[in-house]
């Protein structure tokens, strides 16, 4: 309906109208003809329909990171019904049909490494129109990190209920990832449990005596692809010094007066162990020495003041936990013996003998303090002095 055009036609009776650059269909109509010589015209009727096929599309997707030796999908969506062409890290094309919805998916075999799907053009096949397309998917294969196993996690219990909250998980992370900072480690309770341990806290155990934890370690940006083991939370308990130690007493005999007297302190072993065995015991000046195990004491220790607070370290020989304690050393002061007069008695007049009452000087020699310093008797001075067995 446009206006009329005019074209010649050769001495053989042909021409030919190349068109312009078509985006839809159009209709060539053939309106008349004139000799240009006679002028004789008359009019003619015909048409040349010119039907613009539309150009096919196409896209591809799938652009995924997968684990060493996994598959992934490739999606294809475009004009329905069309040839996708299409290639593998550039190696020698391959084709694909969409269906009639306009999709295809290709599920790649297990992959080793990192690949590239190239999208490199589309044809209608039925109109045979075609055009190039760009696009790829890229599939990054990842691998598991190597990660080693770590040791066991041993602390010593702090108060023998076998949980511990003294456990810093992140002091094994460098065991697994070996200071490697592209691994990422985490830690679980359980071998499937979805969240991991919290780092920014001290772990408090939750099974008495040994829990194990479960190691989940993987290359940044790869979840997915993780390394696994294992190691085990040890919870030891300590040893326990008798709750009640007593009193470790000597008299005043070396230099009486002083109040100083040498004492042998792993004589108390027997009574601090209270039965346990492979402890080892060592004694101390103060409670700081003990928890730090510094500065032991000799085993014959000149008492330095009256009473004195002595500590003690019970450590355990197989795991090294340790307790500490105290008592007291003590110097009792030696009784005020007074030289009584001496006793006479008459003898019977057949022997010399006579029978005495040894008891009757008794309040001279006490300072009538009897009943809290008791009075025995021996022969000769070396027996009063060792006092094995009193005469009376």
């Amino acid at each position: 309906s446009n206006p009329n055009q005019s074209i010649v036609l050769d001495a053989t009776g042909n021409a030919s109208v190349t068109t312009p650059v078509l985006n839809i269909s159009s209709t060539y109509n053939l309106i008349s003809v004139e000799n240009p010589v006679t002028n004789c015209s008359q009019l003619q009727s015909g048409s040349a329909v010119i039907t613009v096929n539309p150009l096919p599309t196409a896209t591809i997707s799938g652009t995924t990171a997968i684990c060493f030796g996994d598959t992934a999908t490739i999606i294809f969506n475009g004009s329905p019904n069309t040839e996708v062409t299409y290639n593998i890290d550039s190696n020698p094309n391959q084709t694909i049909v969409l269906n009639g919805l306009g999709n295809a998916t290709i599920v790649t075999i297990p992959l080793t490494a990192s690949t590239i799907y190239n999208l490199v053009s589309v044809e209608n096949t039925a109109t045979t129109c075609s055009q190039a397309q760009s696009g790829s998917a890229v599939i990054t294969v990842n691998t598991t990190p190597i990660i080693s196993q770590p040791t066991d996690y041993v602390v010593c219990d702090d108060n023998n209920d076998g949980i511990s909250c003294l456990f810093d998980l992140t002091t094994k992370i460098i065991e697994v990832n070996g200071g490697d900072p592209n691994i990422v480690v985490e830690f679980y309770e359980t071998d499937t449990s979805g969240s991991p341990i919290p780092l920014n806290v001290n772990y408090c155990s939750i099974a008495p005596g040994i829990q194990t934890i479960y190691v989940r370690a993987y290359n940044v940006g790869s979840p997915d692809c993780y390394s696994t083991t294992t190691f085990d939370l040890i919870v030891n308990p300590l040893p326990v010094p008798n709750p009640i130690i007593s009193d470790y007493e000597l008299c005043d005999y070396n230099n009486p007066g002083d109040g100083v007297e040498v004492f042998t302190l792993n004589s108390m072993n027997t009574e601090i162990a209270n039965g346990q065995t492979n402890v080892t015991i060592s004694y101390y000046l103060t409670q700081g020495d003990a928890q730090t195990q510094t500065g032991p004491l000799p085993n014959s220790y000149p008492s330095i003041s009256n009473p004195q607070q002595v500590w003690i370290n019970i450590s355990d020989n197989v795991t090294g936990c340790d307790a500490v304690s105290s008592f007291n050393l003590v110097v009792n002061p030696l009784p005020i013996a007074t030289t009584p007069e001496p006793i006479f008695q008459c003898s019977n007049g057949a022997t010399p003998q006579a029978e005495f009452d040894l008891t009757i000087n008794e309040g001279v020699v006490t300072a009538d303090n009897t009943s809290l310093v008791p009075v025995t008797y021996y022969t000769p001075l070396l027996a009063a002095q060792n006092a094995p067995s009193p005469i009376a």
